[in-house]
Parts: structure tokens; sequence; C-alpha cells
């Protein structure tokens, strides 16, 4: 009699994970996830919030491809900024076409919802204060439509990035945006032919070299490119933009130091940190500049400022003092489509007077209060186009890329140009204008917002601008028919 061979044992088939679940989201062992594809467990985490919009695995991951070009080409508009009329540019229609789609992903982000709210407030606020002041000022439909539509294109700026960043990598974001910045340089205007490089080229070149630095997964690369471009700061005496690139090449280097297992930065030790290092890096650079290091062109306007108000800050920036004194005098704004008039020019005139400047040059008349409110400070038009809600849009903002920033850093994640993006928003602040300040302004806020606890690298602690290097494979293991051990030892002996 011949026994009948004993069957083997079948291996456990793997149920069907229900749809929608973070199991289907991530598939099956072995798929390999798309270079610029984002972590499937926030696929899930949509899928879950809202089941009945969400669409088959299948056809989101045939979708992909097109939403991410879309992505890319809006991205860039919204940097290119290509005007249209009144404020209005071919990225803010873009925006406002894919708003369905960027409008939900609002509420995946920590602060988001409060940023689109203070923008809205704020938006209201300026046609409250300009109707308030037809009575004593002249305001301007078109001041206001046009104002109005520049902060909403902010917003919709900001809710393009989010979305991008659900379909693509942050560095990927970095990199179009960066595009986008250099293709929208205008060679023709007075100030890029009197210093190419400081009035046109450092801010775009900077973005796209290190997003391209953060796409490739390279410090090494970032820190040479920022090495590069402190050179070129300092020979083409862009002061400002030299301090901020020293302080985002030490945060690099620093980043680079031999990692301590088991230890993790504090957010609020790494701000005082920062805060600390910006301090020497602005004292050790204005000692440079005094040496003559920079050029003696350079040298002697350092020293006029300096006799003239005892600070270079407020010796280069003399619009503070405007800023103060209208502060002062009219604390609750004007209003987004009012003009001034010559009793509050005559106010920032003897604000800046007091700090030993000159305004009657032409340059107070004509540029920042011949077509409206100009204080050269985002703060400070953000103030007189919205009142105290924009001042609250301000720490709002301030507060975005504070926090964003210095997580990505105290964990040792935070890329060159994530840094410099914040540095220089925090610049622009108090010492740049609103319409210039935008696209740096929607980049950082855009990347600073970090994803709620749904999100898998945030749930592992890691922040936002966290990207790997590579996308990681999951490999498909057979199941056991053997037991672990035998009575002989171990199988593997």
């Amino acid at each position: 009699m011949v026994s009948s061979p004993r069957r083997s044992t079948p291996a456990r088939r793997r149920r069907p994970a229900p749809r929608g679940s973070a199991e289907a989201a991530v598939g099956a062992p072995g798929t390999t996830l798309a270079p610029d594809a984002p972590h499937p467990a926030s696929t899930a985490a949509a899928s879950a919030a809202a089941p009945s919009a969400a669409p088959s695995t299948a056809s989101a991951a045939a979708a992909h491809p097109l939403l991410r070009a879309l992505a890319a080409v809006t991205i860039v508009a919204l940097a290119l900024r290509i005007p249209l009329q009144q404020g209005l540019e071919v990225g803010h229609v873009l925006a406002v076409v894919l708003a369905p789609l960027w409008i939900p992903r609002l509420a995946r982000y920590r602060g988001a919802v409060v940023v689109a709210g203070a923008i809205v407030l704020a938006v209201g606020a300026g046609l409250w204060l300009t109707e308030a002041s037809r009575g004593d000022h002249v305001v301007s439909r078109t001041e206001t439509t046009y104002v109005t539509v520049m902060v909403l294109g902010l917003l919709a700026g900001i809710g393009v990035l989010l979305w991008a960043r659900t379909l693509m990598r942050d560095a990927t974001v970095a990199v179009w945006f960066g595009v986008g910045m250099l293709a929208g340089v205008n060679p023709s205007s007075t100030l890029f032919s009197s210093n190419p490089w400081k009035f046109g080229l450092t801010v775009p070149v900077t973005v796209l070299v290190l997003a391209l630095a953060w796409r490739w997964g390279s410090r090494r690369a970032a820190a040479v490119a920022l090495v590069v471009l402190v050179v070129l700061a300092g020979l083409n005496d862009a002061r400002s933009e030299l301090a901020i690139l020293l302080l985002v090449l030490l945060v690099v280097l620093w980043e680079m130091r031999p990692s301590m297992p088991g230890r993790r930065g504090s957010v609020a030790l790494t701000l005082l940190g920062l805060g600390g290092l910006a301090l020497v890096v602005s004292q050790a650079g204005q000692a440079l500049i005094l040496e003559g290091y920079l050029g003696e062109a350079t040298r002697q306007r350092t020293e006029a400022q300096l006799d003239e108000s005892g600070s270079v800050i407020t010796g280069g920036r003399p619009e503070v003092g405007a800023f103060v004194a209208l502060l002062r005098a009219h604390p609750w704004g004007f209003g987004s489509g009012t003009f001034p008039t010559s009793t509050e020019l005559g106010i920032a005139k003897t604000g800046m007077a007091a700090l030993g400047y000159d305004p009657d040059n032409g340059y107070v008349e004509d540029y920042l209060f011949g077509e409206g409110f100009e204080l050269h400070s985002l703060v400070g038009d953000l103030w007189t186009r919205f009142g105290l809600i924009g001042i609250a849009l301000s720490v709002v903002i301030l507060v975005v890329v504070l926090t964003g920033a210095a997580r990505s850093v105290a964990h040792r994640a935070g890329a060159a140009v994530l840094v410099y993006v914040a540095v220089k928003t925090l610049w622009n602040l108090p010492f740049s204008p609103l319409y210039s300040s935008i696209p740096l302004l929607v980049l950082a806020v855009g990347l600073c917002l970090i994803p709620r606890a749904a999100d898998p690298a945030t749930a592992r602690g890691e922040p936002s601008g966290a990207d790997p290097a590579r996308p990681r494979t999951r490999t498909r293991t057979r199941p056991r028919t053997r037991p672990a051990r035998s009575p002989h030892g171990p199988l593997d002996a």
C-alpha cells in the first residue's frame, strides 16, 4: 500500500484590507512609492476623513501624475507673477480654479485655518477702515481692489502650496517655486541694471539652488552653495543678504555635526540659539564692513548711517521712524484704499527726521506717500491697510514661520532653503514692502506649516520639512512553513 503524499499546509491567505483604510492605502507588500508621491498614510487619513468622496486607490494613483503637473504649473505661475489687472495675476486665476482641491487641505496643517482666517479678517477690516476714512481722506476704489486681490492672492498661494505638499515632496515644491521666481526676474528695471545680482538674481537663484540641494538630499551641496552665495553677496554690496546667508550657512554646518542617539533638540532652546546666532552674525558682519572687507563704498555708506542714527538698521531703513510716528498718531490704521493727508505726511516726516534722516528729498512724497501708504515694511503696510488686524496677521505669520523653522532645526531636518526663506521673511516683516515680500511669504508660510498628527512624519516627531532622501521599498516576505526551532538546533546553524 502506497501512502499518499502529505499535503503541505497552505499559507494563510491575506485578508483584503477594507477600502479607505491605512493598510489599503499603503498597498500590498512589495509596492514601491513614486519619488514625488506623498506618503500613502496621508492618503489614508484623507480617505478616513471623507470616505464618500475618496476615490479608489487605483484611480487616485492614476490621477496623481496629472495633478502633480497641474500643481507644478500653478506654483510656477504664482512665483512668476504675470499681471493681468488691478492686482490680479495668472497664478491667482489658476489658484481660484483649484480652490476646491486646496481649501479642504487647510485643516491638515496646524495653524493653516488660523492664517486663512486672519487674512480674511484683514480684508474685511481694510474695507471697513476705507469706508470709515471716506469723510476726511481721499479713497480709491481701484486701490482698494488692488490691495484686496493681492492679499487674497497670498491666501490662495499658501493654499496651493499646502495642497501640492500632499502630491509631491516639499523639496520639489520649493524647486518649482524657485523656477518661477527666476523666470520672473525683470532685467529691464532700473535697479536691475544698476546691480543685477543684488536687485534681481540673488533671491531667486538662492531659492532654486538650495531647493535643488534639498531635492538631492545633500547638506554638503547646500553648504558649498551657501559659501558661493556668501561670496557673491559680499562682492555685490548686498549687506543684509550677506548676513542672512551667513546665518543659514552656520545653521547648516551645525546640523552636519555628528548625531548623538537618544537626544532630541528643544524648539525653545533652538529659538534662543538662533536669536543669539543672528546677533553674533550681525555684529561680526558690521565689523567686517567697517574694516573695509566688503569694499570702500560699502564701508563709507555704513559709517554714514551709523553717524546719522547710531544704528545701521535705522540709518538704512528710516521708514521705521515714519511707521512709529503714524502708529502713535493714528493707531487704528487707515484702510486698504485710503490715501494720506498732508497732516499724516508731516507726521511721517517728523518721525523720519528724528532718526537723523532728511525727509525733504522727494522720496517721501513720491514713493512712500505718493500713491497711498508705503512704509517699506511688511508690518507697516499691513497695519496702514488693515489696522490692528493687519498687525495680528503679522504676528500669526511670525509665529508660523518661527515655529516651523525652529522645529525643523531642532530635529536636525531643517533644509537650507527652509531656513533661508524663514530668516528672509523675518527680515521682510520690518524692512521690506508688502508687494515684493509676497512670493517669499507664500513659500515660507507654505513650507513652515506643520502637518497634524495624522501625518506619519509628524507622528514620528519629524518636522514637515523632513523629506526622505529616497522612497522606501517594502519587500514581500514569504510565509514561514516550518517552525523556528528544531530538536537539532537553530535552522540557520
